[in-house]
């Protein structure tokens, strides 16, 4: 089983497995390579493995995609992860295995050796490591080349439906921000995330004052949530003020906030699957990195990170635990606000 990016491919392949297992964050930052798949293979099996709920939600609707397979591998035990395989493994028996597996970087290689030998892949091509190789988008698109030569050709996309669009555009028109035959209104989103437990969120109440001041600076501008149901609630509970125009958090289907971020002004967040979502459209994104490694960035020619000013939370990596007043300190609303001037400022046209 060929296990480095280089790897000579099969002469031979009907059946394709494409594998990435992480959040939804890494599914979109893979997307170029299923795009390139389907260039190489137009009539070919292509299926796709994700271990995140909300990356099945979003590519069902794809059209470079034969089927989407669900597995329960996002586990802290490795044994629990090899269980979580064990279904799709045999799922994969069942038909005969696959003549090629294409994994995204950052697989444990622990489940690449579970693939190869109890669900019948033959052979196996994945991406390098980002940091070592760049961002993780470079070293997807890298991985995305071996398969169409043209690698600007395999962009980052996020699969956007009719019907998602008229889900946003309906629940825009709800909250009186226009859609259907009205205009629709200049709007940002701002999605809080959560805290993790290798990534830490900048506080709720510090986008709260981001959100306030973009609004005063820039009149007629509207200010949309989005995210989990338990992040809608907790903005709720600390947005006295009631700055938010719409909260819908919760409330969309996962393809429905991707079209409602591609039709936005500007997206402001943390670190999380949200920014790659509105950087795979082209929208603007302001990305706040408290320690999350630069080799994450959001994918798209419109992005601007905001980093920590002091050493305290420098991001050398993952940092596990940062002092409270640190994370208080450490990026101003003056830093995030001006990132966000600067994107609304710029003319941008949208993909």
């Amino acid at each position: 089983m060929n296990q480095i990016a280089g790897a000579k491919i099969p002469s031979v392949v009907r059946r394709v497995l494409a594998v990435t297992i992480g959040g939804l964050g890494d599914a979109v930052l893979f997307s170029p390579v299923i795009k390139a798949l389907r260039y190489k293979y137009p009539r070919e099996t292509i299926d796709l493995l994700v271990a995140s709920s909300i990356a099945e939600e979003l590519y069902s609707q794809s059209e470079y995609l034969n089927k989407i397979f669900l597995v329960r591998t996002l586990k802290k035990r490795a044994i629990l992860n090899v269980i979580g395989l064990l279904p799709f493994c045999i799922e994969s028996i069942k038909v005969g295995g696959y003549d090629l597996a294409v994994l995204a970087t950052g697989l444990n290689p622990g489940l690449r050796y579970v693939l190869q030998y109890l669900a019948n892949v033959h052979a196996s091509v994945f991406a390098p490591l980002p940091g070592v190789m760049g961002t993780d988008i470079e070293c997807n698109l890298q991985l995305a080349s071996m398969f169409k030569q043209d690698a600007s050709m395999a962009e980052v996309f996020v699969p956007l439906s009719k019907e998602s669009l008229d889900e946003a555009l309906g629940i825009l028109k709800e909250h009186g921000l226009g859609g259907a035959d009205s205009p629709l209104a200049d709007y940002i989103v701002i999605y809080p995330s959560r805290d993790l437990p290798r990534r830490v969120r900048w506080p709720l109440s510090k986008l709260i004052e981001v959100a306030e001041d973009l609004k005063e600076k820039h009149r007629g501008i509207k200010v949309v949530i989005v995210g989990s149901e338990a992040e809608g609630l907790e903005w709720a509970r600390e947005d006295t003020k009631r700055i938010a125009d719409a909260n819908l958090a919760g409330i969309l289907t996962i393809p429905g906030v991707a079209a409602l971020i591609s039709r936005a002004r500007l997206v402001v967040g943390n670190d999380g699957g949200l920014m790659h979502i509105a950087g795979a459209t082209g929208v603007p994104v302001v990305a706040i990195f408290l320690n999350t490694p630069k080799s994450y960035r959001p994918p798209g020619k419109h992005v601007r990170l905001v980093t920590p000013a002091l050493d305290c939370c420098s991001p050398r990596g993952y940092v596990p635990h940062l002092a409270a007043d640190c994370i208080d300190k450490c990026i101003a609303v003056s830093q995030v606000v001006n990132a966000c001037a600067d994107l609304l400022n710029e003319s941008v046209e949208h993909k």
